[in-house]
């Protein structure tokens, strides 16, 4: 679990996982709450893979949303959330944030895939940029 164990401690980071000009890398099967940024993909993340994960969701299906679930920004490009491997969804559930997804700052080609997005308070998925 990355960020808050539980709703009543604030505990969590001011971004959980980090990828700043990754290539290529998998966020599988975490999670990932209580954060100001879940999941950050900047400064020209490319190619990576964000899938089976529960952003902004305890471990009981208990509410522990991150301000935002996932951002893309600076020119990352080309990233996966969700979608499918052979016929096996890669599903992501983002809710309780205040935004879910939200892509800004020049972020392009994104895929965002067989994802069960709900509850966030702001908007599921913010195309702002």
């Amino acid at each position: 679990m990355l960020g808050a164990e539980a709703a009543a401690f604030d505990i969590g980071n001011t971004t959980g996982v980090s990828l700043l000009g990754s290539v290529g890398v998998q966020v599988d099967t975490n999670h990932v709450n209580g954060n100001t940024v879940g999941v950050s993909l900047a400064q020209g993340a490319t190619g990576n893979f964000i899938r089976n994960n529960t952003i902004g969701v305890g471990a009981n299906n208990t509410p522990i949303g991150n301000t935002t679930g996932i951002s893309f920004a600076q020119n990352s490009n080309g990233n996966l959330v969700g979608g499918l491997i052979g016929n096996d969804p890669q599903t992501n559930t983002i809710a309780y944030n205040q935004r879910g997804i939200n892509v800004t700052q020049n972020s392009t080609q994104n895929e965002i895939r067989a994802n069960s997005i709900f509850a966030n308070t702001i908007l599921g998925i913010d195309l702002d940029g």
